[in-house]
C-alpha cells in the first residue's frame, strides 16, 4: 500500500491542473476589464516573475499573449484566442463566460 505513483497526487509526469495559473473572468468583469478596447497586464510570481500576460479586449473575444517559464528555461511565448460569452442577468446588466478557445495555443 502506498508505494510510488500510488494515489492521485501522481500523474506519471503528465501536467495536471494545479500547475497551471489561473484568470478569473468574474474578478475581470468586477474590475471593468472587459470592455472592448480595453489592454492590460497581468503578472505571477513564485519568489521571482514566472508568467506573464498581456489581455486585449475585443467585443467577442480576449486576445492573451502569454509568456512563462520553469526553472531557469529561456521564456516561451504563447498568443490564445479566447471567445466571450455573455449572459443578461435577472436584475439587469450581464455576466461573462469564457467560452471556448477560437484555435490551439500559437508559439509566438
Amino acid at each position: 500500500m502506498g508505494g510510488v505513483g500510488s494515489g492521485r497526487g501522481y500523474q506519471g509526469g503528465k501536467d495536471t491542473t494545479r500547475d497551471y495559473y489561473s484568470l478569473d473572468v468574474r474578478r475581470l468583469q468586477r474590475d471593468d476589464l472587459l470592455k472592448p478596447g480595453r489592454s492590460f497586464g497581468w503578472n505571477w510570481h513564485h519568489h521571482e516573475k514566472v508568467s506573464s500576460i498581456q489581455i486585449h479586449a475585443q467585443q467577442e473575444y480576449l486576445i492573451l499573449d502569454y509568456r512563462h517559464r520553469k526553472a531557469d528555461e529561456d521564456w516561451k511565448a504563447q498568443y490564445y484566442p479566447v471567445r466571450l460569452d455573455r449572459t443578461g442577468c435577472f436584475y439587469g446588466d450581464w455576466r461573462a463566460w469564457f467560452f471556448a478557445r477560437l484555435m490551439d495555443a500559437v508559439d509566438a
